[in-house]
């Protein structure tokens, strides 16, 4: 088996591959968006949410280089892959709205704004830079639709305001960044030739750094069929001791003729259990506290705040016995990768499953070492849908009651 990866990254291919940025400036009225979103699905990573638009932050002119100031970080962490919160700003107050928009890295980050070329420094960190033109009465005509239907402007007031600002701040800040530009699309959204010229460059320019699109797919494959395993379960790997209160727990859970309210009990009582063994992991502290005779002794109190994270939908199932006690192996991977995304030390994680399967420890373990796996079972195998097998069949129907077996509850379980 391969040596475990650091920080669930591939080194190798940390130096291939990197994101594609592309900068969009326009003028007010252009169209921007219809031709982000023509070049959009022609860019193929998927899923979906591997690209992501960012909208230059807006303020007055006081605040324009803590703006822009910002707008540096935020690129910056969402190149490197982290998370971050993206300001909205409210065109219909023009102020920054009170709700920041928590956005992931990509593999293609599309950054757009009437000032997108106004800082060099933003400028050298963009692979593509693309100025959007459009005729100046085709704008105008947009922008007094735009403002009189969506915003509530009266006519007089928006002419008033693109003629006294708008137009003249064109002219001197915005059309000049055309000559930073890569790309002049004229036409904006209208303009198929340019839109299919532009995915394809980031397509290209994806595969020369590494991107492998088929990769997901393969991966999932070879979980799969991985023949040959490492003959020890990882270290990482803590599996609770199985009494006769586990097994007789497991015989129920298993059991495809257990009624759907007696599988909840068994079930919440093992999670319970299991919960209860992944405290032993959390840190504590040494305290000393005062009997009722007044005696003093030597304590352990918890020292750290738990956030405990639901992986949907099965994993909803745990909350009532997480809160009690504390008052699919790629979904598990997404999760741990939005963790760590969001600054949390691997280390610190901890991944409680009431089954898991020996491929996706294998899996999990070579891609997060220093994270810890806990569970009440380990089963040999995967099926081709990624059910454990021999398993507990679809934990989340059978607990929820969305499907029932023709021959549910026809076994009597003895108690």
């Amino acid at each position: 088996m391969p040596e475990p990866i650091e920080n669930g990254v591939d080194e190798k291919a940390q130096k291939n591959v990197q994101i594609g940025d592309i900068d969009y400036c326009n003028s007010s009225g252009s169209s921007v968006n219809e031709l982000v979103n023509g070049v959009c699905p022609r860019v193929s990573p998927s899923p979906p949410a591997s690209r992501r638009r960012l909208r230059t932050m807006s303020g007055s002119k006081s605040e324009h280089h803590l703006y822009t100031t910002k707008t540096g970080r935020v690129l910056t962490r969402l190149r490197e892959g982290k998370s971050c919160e993206v300001p909205v700003y409210d065109f219909t107050t023009h102020a920054r709205d009170n709700n920041p928009k928590v956005m992931y890295g990509a593999d293609v980050l599309i950054f757009e704004g009437i000032l997108a070329f106004h800082r060099p420094e933003i400028n050298a960190m963009m692979d593509m830079k693309v100025f959007v033109d459009t005729d100046g009465d085709v704008r105008l005509a947009r922008r007094l639709n735009r403002d009189i239907n969506e915003r509530g402007r009266d006519t007089v007031g928006v002419l008033d305001q693109y003629f006294r600002f708008v137009k003249p701040a064109f002219e001197a800040y915005i059309a000049p960044g055309m000559k930073v530009a890569d790309i002049i699309v004229p036409r904006g959204g209208d303009n198929d030739v340019a839109i299919n010229l532009i995915a394809k460059q980031v397509m290209t320019q994806l595969v020369k750094r590494g991107y492998d699109q088929t990769a997901h797919s393969q991966c999932r494959h070879d979980l799969v069929n991985m023949s040959q395993l490492p003959d020890e379960l990882p270290d990482s790997l803590t599996i609770i001791r199985e009494t006769p209160q586990v097994r007789g727990l497991h015989t129920f859970i298993r059991n495809k003729y257990t009624k759907r309210d007696e599988l909840i009990f068994y079930s919440e009582r093992l999670t319970r259990i299991l919960v209860e063994e992944a405290m032993n992991f959390m840190p504590y502290k040494d305290v000393e506290i005062e009997l009722n005779n007044g005696q003093i002794v030597q304590g352990r109190r918890q020292c750290a705040q738990i956030c405990g994270i639901a992986i949907m939908r099965a994993g909803e199932t745990m909350e009532n016995s997480l809160r009690a006690v504390v008052k699919d192996c790629a979904a598990a991977m997404m999760a741990i990768r939005i963790l760590l995304d969001h600054d949390v030390p691997e280390e610190n994680i901890y991944v409680l499953s009431l089954l898991m399967s020996e491929p996706g420890v294998h899996a999990l373990a070579y891609a997060f070492p220093k994270v810890r796996l806990i569970t009440t079972a380990v089963d040999p195998q995967i099926s081709d849908n990624f059910y454990v097998l021999p398993g507990m069949g679809n934990f989340g129907d059978r607990y929820y009651g969305t499907y029932s077996s023709d021959t549910e509850g026809e076994e009597p379980v003895d108690c």
